[in-house]
């Protein structure tokens, strides 16, 4: 057998070492960390409409309201005629104590009136709550008759990476808000647990006889 020999001038391809390898492959790495990510956010549902807001007092450093506050926060709530398809929020304002706040949450709650309205007690931070005084607490009514879908414009540029997607976009984000048979749930849904036989079979009652109320959308499309 013959070998034969390169010709002269000719250098031999020598294959490339794992070093070399691993240098290339740490560029690319290097490489794609320095392409911007283009930001896409999630649609978004949030409740249209009018917020109407109570702002309420406590005596300084006790759990219990300032005198008047108490009929004057149910005069409030007494004139929003509320339903049973409502929210009732509370924001507590923060003191250095946790055990404090809670009272006050309890207070403020055992203040209201009769209400068919759902109780929320706001205790983790939130925007409404954050600038309060330390000696206020606000009950805000939210009412879900009006439903927005706020859709982000989410551009990206053409050198800009198409990754991560949104979970939901804006279609879908529409699609899910009039398939909904509680729109409330859309923004904040309740426990899951078991349905009401009664509530169940008036629900399909009011299918069959046409009475269902379909909730109006507006959609509104926002570019960051």
């Amino acid at each position: 057998m013959t070998t034969r020999s390169p010709a002269p001038g000719a250098r031999r391809r020598r294959p490339l070492s794992a070093a070399v390898l691993a240098m290339a492959s740490a560029l690319a790495l290097a490489a794609c960390e320095q392409q911007p990510v283009g930001s896409f956010r999630n649609a978004e549902y949030v409740p249209g409409g009018e917020l109407p807001l109570q702002t309420v007092y406590f005596q300084p450093g006790s759990p219990a309201l300032r005198s008047g506050e108490a009929s004057r926060l149910q005069t409030f709530l007494g004139g929003q005629y509320l339903t049973s398809r409502d929210d009732i929020l509370i924001y507590v304002g923060r003191s250095n104590s946790r055990v404090l706040d809670a009272r006050r949450r309890g207070a403020v709650q055992a203040s209201l009136p009769r209400t068919p309205a759902r109780v929320r007690l706001v205790s983790s931070l939130s925007t409404l709550g954050s600038d309060l005084s330390i000696d206020a607490a606000q009950v805000q009514v939210v009412r879900y008759n009006v439903i927005v879908v706020e859709c982000p414009g989410n551009p990206a540029g053409p050198d800009e990476l198409t990754t991560p997607l949104p979970d939901i976009g804006c279609s879908n984000a529409y699609n899910r808000a009039t398939m909904a048979a509680e729109k409330r749930d859309l923004i904040a849904p309740g426990r899951l647990s078991g349905s009401d036989g009664t509530t169940a079979a008036a629900a399909v009652q009011r299918y069959e006889q046409d009475k269902v109320k379909v909730v109006p959308l507006e959609s509104t499309t926002s570019g960051n």
